[in-house]
């Protein structure tokens, strides 16, 4: 088995469940009549909302988690039970220590990461508390230079961002590779919207932006980037 990443965009032809990552890719099931209004008017006022509908109705969404079942020619998708959500602040147990279980945690997932790629590896760092943490425990790691990432916004955040992101790649020493969103707008002349193949509207504003912060890692000769989700949640993006 393959495993990959959420969201993946499925649609039904014939016999067949096809599924794609991209859900340009499955333009050839759509129609105008497939069109969803009330998703269309959420795109439109910018109320997405990240469930199975998308624009057509002949394309479902299969979101993290969710399980997805074909058959005879139908398909549905199932949720898993919702989570139990903490509503407060719990005291710690006696002697617990969640400091060190975070360093030990993200010091074992990172270690064979650092092992397999030495000298190659990179961190993507945006300036948050969570990137911070990968990227010290990265630096820690690792016998050779790390490489860091990130992609800037403007304004005061970005000014903000700017100062937090020098400040931990001067202390951990890290080489550092920084794409400005505002070069990559949603509608530049290098960006898919205004190309001549298919794309989906629903996609991410910054889908440009980031793909271009992506590629800087691999042309910075980066073999394997380290990237955080929550704060003891770690991924790895990789290029052989």
């Amino acid at each position: 088995m393959t495993h990959g990443t959420a969201p993946l965009h499925l649609t039904i032809s014939g016999e067949n469940l096809i599924a794609s990552w991209d859900p340009a890719e499955l333009a050839f099931a759509t129609r105008p009549e497939h069109l969803s209004p009330a998703v269309a008017a959420r795109l439109l006022t910018r109320r997405h909302r990240y469930s199975t509908d998308t624009l057509f109705t002949t394309i479902t969404r299969l979101t993290a988690g969710a399980t997805a079942l074909f058959h005879n020619g139908g398909l549905t998708v199932a949720y898993p039970p919702p989570a139990q959500h903490v509503v407060k602040c719990r005291k710690l147990r006696p002697g617990a220590d969640p400091v060190r279980i975070l360093e030990r945690t993200l010091h074992e997932l990172i270690v064979p990461i650092v092992s397999d790629h030495s000298g190659k590896v990179a961190v993507e760092l945006s300036g948050g508390v969570d990137s911070a943490n990968v990227a010290a425990t990265t630096a820690r790691c690792s016998a050779g230079p790390v490489m860091s990432g990130g992609l800037l916004v403007g304004g005061k955040a970005g000014r903000e961002q700017r100062a937090r992101r020098e400040v931990i790649a001067e202390h951990f020493r890290l080489r550092d590779v920084a794409v400005h969103a505002w070069e990559h707008l949603p509608l530049s002349p290098d960006g898919p919207r205004t190309a001549s193949e298919p794309h989906y509207p629903d996609g991410a504003l910054t889908g440009t932006s980031i793909t271009k912060h992506s590629t800087s890692f691999a042309t910075a000769s980066a073999k394997a980037v380290v990237t955080s989700c929550s704060p003891a949640s770690v991924g790895m993006n990789s290029w052989r």
